[in-house]
């Protein structure tokens, strides 16, 4: 695996311009890029397509937390727009979870990523939620 493809560029950025403007800076050095929620709602999947159309990989950072079907049907969606990696929020539940795999088998090439805990909580929101380091889980 060479570089390019062991790299992932966030494109934490408001808007498709600005997003443009990094990818073609960055050019072929790198492969893959993450689109979260914030570029993906302002400017859905025109997103997808143009780093498809420049041969890149697409990591859709949703982080999907719905019912089975609609976790399901935003899958197939990212798919079909050429979606490469997809998370779920692991809260969603065993079957949300099967429910996204098996979208994504229309997808091949599709991964699904189970987020479980996000990155910016802290201790005590943690212990609100009722999480359980996995130090503690340790016999």
């Amino acid at each position: 695996m060479d570089t390019s493809q062991k790299i992932i560029i966030a494109l934490d950025v408001p808007d498709f311009d600005e997003m443009q403007r990094i990818v073609e800076r960055i050019g072929p050095a790198i492969s893959t890029y993450e689109v979260g929620h914030q570029l993906f709602t302002a400017e859905g999947p025109q997103v997808i397509h143009y780093l498809k159309e420049r041969g890149k990989s697409v990591f859709l950072d949703l982080k999907l937390r719905e019912i089975p079907n609609s976790a399901a049907l935003a899958v197939k969606a990212a798919g079909k727009h050429g979606g490469d990696m997809v998370t779920v929020h692991a809260t969603g539940g065993e079957k949300m979870m099967q429910a996204a795999v098996e979208a994504s088998a229309e997808f091949p090439a599709m991964n699904i990523l189970a987020l479980t805990v996000v990155t910016g909580l802290s201790g005590r929101d943690l212990q609100q939620i009722g999480y359980i380091p996995f130090e503690a889980l340790a016999v």
